[in-house]
């Protein structure tokens, strides 16, 4: 483990969030690395405590994060404030992110976009044209197939021309591990 993220454990637990929220962001950034690069703008959605835009800008200095969630909680403000001494280039904005309007050549990551929010963000995703990578906390590997209504959306992303898969990260660290990725095709 690099100082860096020793320092980031350190942060994450005097701001009273548990340590296993690093390890899924960690893995949730090494499933997308590939293909979030070059991107302008990374938008951390429903960001809650912060820890994936805050763990991106210290791996990618030169990338912009925007958060966006509809409340800036005690404990992004307790870990932003632990940040202090790093260069850091996040945003916070207090906004419902299924009325945001994202920027072209942006990329889209939400760790807890769950539900019926998770389907309004890959329609938001798609109406602007973007890509996306979400990990919802309601949908498990262990499922055998996608419901109903994920099929459809999923199908509708690939209709819109986007390349659409999925991959998982370390199911040791949450049941919650699917990340659906979608990719425009240009």
């Amino acid at each position: 483990m690099s100082n860096l993220e020793s320092n980031l454990i350190r942060s994450i637990e005097d701001s009273n969030i548990g340590v296993r929220h690093f390890f899924k962001v960690k893995q949730f950034y090494e499933e997308i690395k590939d293909i979030i690069e070059k991107r302008d703008i990374i938008y951390d959605v429903c960001s809650g405590n912060g820890l994936f835009g805050f763990y991106y800008s210290l791996l990618n200095k030169d990338s912009k994060v925007i958060q966006i969630d509809i409340n800036q909680t005690n404990k992004y403000n307790r870990l932003q404030s632990s940040l202090d001494g790093y260069s850091i280039n996040c945003e916070f904005i207090k906004q419902d992110v299924r009325t945001f309007e994202f920027d072209d050549n942006s990329f889209v990551c939400g760790i807890h976009t769950c539900g019926v929010l998770f389907n309004d963000i890959v329609m938001r995703s798609i109406d602007s044209r973007v890509s996306f990578a979400l990990m919802p906390c309601c949908h498990k590997k262990s499922r055998i197939s996608r419901t109903h209504e994920e099929k459809n959306l999923l199908a509708y992303a690939t209709n819109c021309g986007y390349e659409v898969n999925h991959t998982y990260i370390d199911s040791r660290i949450t049941d919650n591990n699917k990340i659906f990725i979608g990719i425009p095709q240009h």
